[in-house]
């Protein structure tokens, strides 16, 4: 009986972890774990932000991370650091995926992600949190990553 008991625990516990994934989690658990497999320890990327903001926010910024810490951050035309305000709103892959995670847990109207489909990490994000107000969206591309040259 104990055994039969134990079986049926682990089958529900089984189950339950199997079914934990949200359908519409937009695919963010499955690239989470993508990404988790194949993170480097130091990579950049190209952030580029639309949204009705200052025009710093708009420009394609170069990203570099170490060790899962924001190491630097240029503007791609340039090559000048990016300053206040503009850094502070840059994140690391990691972060981007907290903000994809943020936007369900909001209830968003519209999450719309495409992921690369070989490291996982989010190429283009587009987040509409609210149907009935202008202005408040996050269109996000990430291009150009890579990791450092060996």
């Amino acid at each position: 009986m104990r055994t039969t008991f134990a079986c049926l625990l682990l089958t529900l516990a089984t189950l339950g972890t199997a079914c934990s994934e949200s359908p519409d989690d937009h695919g963010l658990a499955a690239a989470r774990r993508q990404w988790a497999d194949h993170l480097p320890a130091a990579y950049s990327f190209t952030w580029t932000q639309g949204c009705e903001c200052i025009s710093d926010m708009r420009r394609p910024i170069r990203i570099s991370v170490t060790a899962g810490q924001l190491t630097s951050a240029v503007f791609v035309d340039d090559q000048r650091p990016v300053g206040e305000p503009v850094r502070g709103y840059l994140v690391t892959i990691d972060g981007v995926f907290d903000m994809i995670q943020a936007a369900i847990d909001q209830d968003a109207a519209k999450v719309t992600v495409e992921y690369d489909p070989a490291r996982g990490y989010p190429r283009s994000v587009l987040v509409d949190y609210d149907r009935q107000v202008a202005d408040e969206e996050l269109a996000l591309q990430i291009s150009d990553f890579a990791p450092p040259a060996n």
